[in-house]
């Protein structure tokens, strides 16, 4: 009986997450610098299970604009340009509220954790945090803030577009005096 040989349990972890209150917010979900995929549940919550052999995990939550990127003015113009000037074009969120949070799960055999988002209108915690058999450690920046490069860059894309709808006024006003005075000679 000494020399019996204990079968290990699954060494895996899962860690059940739970997002709600998440309307028009849309962040990005990091787990260990991976990008996590949810699927809707009938509540309208978003869910996933997390399988990790690690005791702990990193949760990282961020919400960044396209307009951020390093090719900014380039990609802004060319959606500009190919949704018609604009008329297709989506809206931004010309709040720009953003954040940026981390956190450490310590992650058990079946751990669950809540994050449920809070109102914008108010500049304070972004979201609270509900675990359920896990232990939350390390949490830094749950908060809202404004992204000023981002609706900087929003003001200056929109008196872009006003130029460019300027333009293609002129030339169309152009081409229709040229057409006029080609016909009455």
């Amino acid at each position: 009986m000494e020399n019996e040989i204990q079968q290990p349990e699954s060494a895996l972890n899962n860690l059940n997450l739970k997002v709600s209150n998440i309307s028009n917010f849309n962040p990005t979900i990091y787990v260990d610098g991976k990008v996590i995929k949810f699927r809707r549940d009938n509540f309208g919550n978003y869910v996933t299970t997390y399988q990790t052999s690690s005791p702990t995990v990193k949760i990282e939550i961020k919400k960044m604009y396209d307009i951020n990127g390093p090719f900014w003015f380039l990609t802004s113009l060319l959606f500009f340009f190919v949704s018609i000037f604009g008329i297709f074009d989506l809206k931004p969120n010309k709040r720009c509220i953003s954040v940026i949070a981390s956190f450490n799960v310590k992650v058990t055999k079946n751990c669950n954790l809540k994050i449920g988002f809070k109102s914008r209108t108010q500049m304070e915690k972004a979201f609270e945090l509900e675990p359920t058999e896990c232990e939350i450690e390390g949490e830094t920046g749950n908060k809202y803030f404004i992204d000023d490069v981002a609706k900087k860059r929003y003001k200056t894309m929109r008196i872009v577009k006003i130029f460019c709808w300027l333009a293609l006024i002129a030339v169309i006003v152009l081409l229709i005096v040229n057409k006029i005075s080609n016909t009455t000679i």
